[in-house]
């Protein structure tokens, strides 16, 4: 439903209840206010036990009958409220509403009468119509007639909400975790866990998508996958309130939350060392010097074509000698002839 349309019919039964309460004047109105809001404080405080014990008579009553996929929880929660609101307060107001004096009957004056009526009659406008869009959040059909309660421009529901909380108790550090669960914060401090802003999977597709109805908990305009928050109670898992719970319009246990612990810190990135500052030119080093070149060495293919070298001992008169003779003394050598036979057959040369 759009939220134009509920904030229209805000100021429509605001003022008609304005209007009605300067004509039956400050008593009959504040009775009737007083009436609705001690109903829904009840209301509000019986609520889960009440919607427990229904929902469980509902299943072992009808649950043969059903599918198997039936919201008994929704239904119990729904029918809860109906029966410990709306029931007492229209009993009661049935039967006390004639016995009330009207502003006519009263001796005091009468723009104070008025006045005090019109005031009285708004507030009295804002409980109802806070509790019926209470009541429409509830219902477990018709997901379309729901109305986003954050795009309100005049939330009574949440008002109302407010004003039946005062007595639920659970409060810490000036805040009802009956009304608005635990608080969420940043990473910092003890007893920090993660979580999700709350959602309902209406498509059923497990994963949130922009059909499903979330609490924007952070005020950021968009779901947050992430969120922070204090585990007050030590249960591990984010604890949601009413209002939570009014706002994506299931009361029942079907709020997806994604409750997990933080993740393990990152190893701090090790601290850049300074580097040394660049060294100065040098003039370059002169090239050494170059060996001279080895003479080719002969390759083992080549070892046919090597000189062959013969040695001739040769005496004074240019005789040629023996090795054993020059070897015994008694030819006295001169000289030695090398003679060089080449492979081709060579001449021979003398070596001094």
């Amino acid at each position: 439903m759009p939220g134009f349309i509920v904030d229209i019919a805000v100021l429509i039964t605001v003022g008609y209840l304005g209007w009605l309460g300067s004509d039956r004047g400050i008593f009959a109105m504040a009775a009737a206010g007083l009436l609705a809001l001690a109903s829904l404080t009840l209301a509000i405080l019986l609520l889960e036990p009440t919607a427990a014990i229904v929902a469980g008579g509902l299943e072992t009553a009808v649950a043969a009958f059903l599918p198997t996929d039936f919201p008994f929880e929704a239904w119990g929660m729904f029918l809860a409220f109906v029966i410990l609101f709306w029931i007492p307060f229209l009993v009661l107001w049935v039967a006390v509403y004639p016995l009330l004096p009207t502003g006519g009957d009263m001796k005091s004056q009468a723009i104070i009468e008025k006045i005090g009526g019109a005031l009285i009659g708004g507030l009295d406008g804002v409980l109802l119509l806070g509790a019926g869009l209470l009541t429409l959040s509830m219902l477990p059909f018709f997901n379309g007639l729901k109305v986003n309660a954050d795009a309100l421009l005049f939330d009574v529901g949440r008002s109302t909400l407010r004003a039946a909380c005062g007595f639920a108790g659970d409060w810490h550090e000036g805040r009802s975790l009956v009304l608005d669960g635990e608080p969420i914060t940043g990473r910092a401090g003890d007893g920090v866990r993660l979580s999700c802003e709350p959602w309902c999977d209406l498509n059923d597709d497990a994963s949130f998508s922009e059909t499903d109805r979330y609490r924007d908990a952070d005020g950021n305009g968009k779901f947050s996958a992430d969120l922070f928050y204090r585990d007050l109670d030590g249960s591990s898992a984010r604890r949601i309130g009413l209002v939570d719970k009014y706002v994506v319009g299931r009361w029942d246990a079907y709020l997806q939350m994604n409750n997990r612990d933080l993740p393990e810190p990152q190893p701090a990135a090790a601290a850049a060392r300074p580097t040394a500052p660049p060294a100065a030119a040098k003039s370059p080093a002169p090239a050494p010097a170059k060996k001279p070149a080895e003479p080719p060495r002969p390759r083992p293919d080549d070892a046919a074509d090597e000189e062959e070298v013969e040695v001739v001992l040769v005496d004074e008169d240019g005789n040629v000698v023996s090795a054993e003779d020059a070897a015994g003394g008694d030819v006295e050598v001169v000289e030695e002839v090398v003679e060089e036979v080449m492979e081709e057959g060579g001449a021979a040369a003398e070596k001094p």
